[in-house]
């Protein structure tokens, strides 16, 4: 398969993760997935040099979360992209400590 192809078949099965709903290792479990390799596509695919979305133009979008965060298994939580760098959000965390690494990211003072 070549390396166009397989990175296509690999966004594809993140999209379907993230519609899933289910923890990292119920998914790779019912896709007869390894946790590892999806751990390494995951991180590959979240490097700046290979774009999820065929997008040209990047902007700040803001995002208000209405209503009870659900935790949904351990494993649940979002990747925010700043820059080159991307934040794994998890479950519980702190929005003041995002708020910084953001900013400090992003080249403002926190």
């Amino acid at each position: 398969m070549s390396r166009t192809l397989l990175h296509e078949e690999w966004r594809k099965r993140m999209k379907s993760f993230a519609r899933s709903g289910l923890s990292r290792r119920e998914w790779c479990d019912r896709e007869g997935i390894g946790l590892p390799r999806f751990g390494y596509w995951r991180r590959r695919l979240s490097a700046p040099a290979v774009e999820l979305e065929s997008s040209s133009s990047e902007a700040w979008c803001a995002v208000e979360v209405i209503g009870d965060v659900v935790c949904v298994g351990d494993d649940s939580g979002l990747g925010v992209r700043v820059g080159g760098a991307v934040i794994d959000v998890r479950c519980g965390f702190d929005p003041a400590t995002l708020r910084a690494v953001v900013a400090a990211l992003d080249g403002r003072a926190c």
